[in-house]
């Protein structure tokens, strides 16, 4: 655009818009079966590989490599427990959006 002779060039992105692309983001991180029922599994609170291979029903392999990847995108997050390593959602706020979906779908209608 040009006014009296300057290039005036306008920002297109707005703070809307990159509100709207991280929310874009998380919800193409979850939108994989096993990364969905990881995430479901721990709206409860945290668990341990052996408690989320039985809350999921995954063997270890793709569970490890699922739970790497949402590790990668802050979905979750990994802490000690005593002697144990835990995993928990990245924020508590994302089991809304597990709940949300479930909904929607008519997985959990409450």
């Amino acid at each position: 655009m040009s006014h009296n002779g300057v290039v005036i060039r306008l920002n297109r992105s707005t703070e809307a818009d990159a509100k709207l692309h991280g929310a874009a983001e998380l919800l193409s991180a979850l939108a994989f079966d096993h990364r969905l029922a990881i995430a479901r599994a721990l709206q409860s609170g945290s668990r341990t590989l052996i408690e989320l291979s039985h809350a999921t029903g995954l063997a270890f392999k793709p569970l490890i490599s699922t739970i790497a990847k949402l590790l990668q995108s802050g979905l979750i997050v990994m802490r000690r427990r005593n002697n144990e390593t835990v995993y928990e959602l990245g924020n508590p706020r994302l089991g809304e959006v597990v709940r949300l979906a479930d909904r929607i779908v008519g997985r959990n209608p409450s």
